[in-house]
């Protein structure tokens, strides 16, 4: 009878320090995980992932994304500036090489703003801006500066530089025609003399001649 007693009193306890066993074991194995550098604990006792050994680049790293050669392109364009002949005036058209990332519409028609020739006349005002271009369903959108307004060749000063812009921009398979705007609002005529823009104005078949 007395062993009978004894068994059931080990029983309870190793009963008694078990729960105690196992926070020891968890505290033994969370310390172990710690310093392996696999897991770090903030201050709320969550594990989290450790970011710290995450390799930052190394300066010889920054030094070849630093060399790579840029995504820009060369483009031969065409500009088109107008000819003095014996009887008119014809828009001729000047190639070019631009170098650009992006936005070679835009890129070609400010060119176009800019270009000089010892034989051609540019009826473009030389202080015009170009303030927006984009395409919409086949048409180019060009939004200039109130500096496009003024032309001191007339009439056919406004018509020759409205062609020039439209000769440029629909040499690109995705132009069609061209939507003018001054300041923003579109364009309906230029110049105190009234001269018309219809809206869209689509190119005309070259060579696009003036005769006087």
């Amino acid at each position: 009878m007395a062993e009978k007693t004894k068994r059931p009193r080990r029983r309870r306890k190793s009963s008694r320090y078990l729960p105690l066993l196992w926070l020891i074991t968890g505290a033994l194995l969370a310390v172990v995980l710690v310093f392996s550098g696999h897991i770090a604990i903030d201050t709320s006792g969550t594990l989290l992932p450790n970011k710290t050994n995450t390799p930052s680049p190394s300066p010889a790293t920054k030094e070849t994304f630093s060399s790579l050669p840029s995504s820009s392109t060369s483009k031969t364009v065409s500009l088109y500036l107008a000819r003095q002949l014996d009887k008119g005036v014809r828009l001729v058209s000047h190639p070019i090489t631009l170098t650009t990332q992006d936005k070679i519409l835009q890129a070609t028609l400010q060119a176009l703003i800019e270009a000089k020739s010892d034989n051609d006349l540019n009826l473009i005002p030389p202080d015009t801006k170009i303030r927006r271009v984009w395409v919409k369903d086949g048409y180019a959108h060009i939004d200039v500066s109130e500096e496009f307004a003024y032309n001191a060749y007339g009439i056919q000063g406004y018509k020759l530089q409205i062609y020039q812009i439209v000769l440029t921009a629909c040499q690109f398979p995705s132009v069609k025609g061209v939507y003018f705007y001054l300041e923003g609002k579109p364009l309906r005529y230029l110049g105190g003399e009234g001269f018309p823009i219809p809206q869209p104005v689509l190119p005309p078949k070259e060579p696009f001649e003036i005769p006087y």
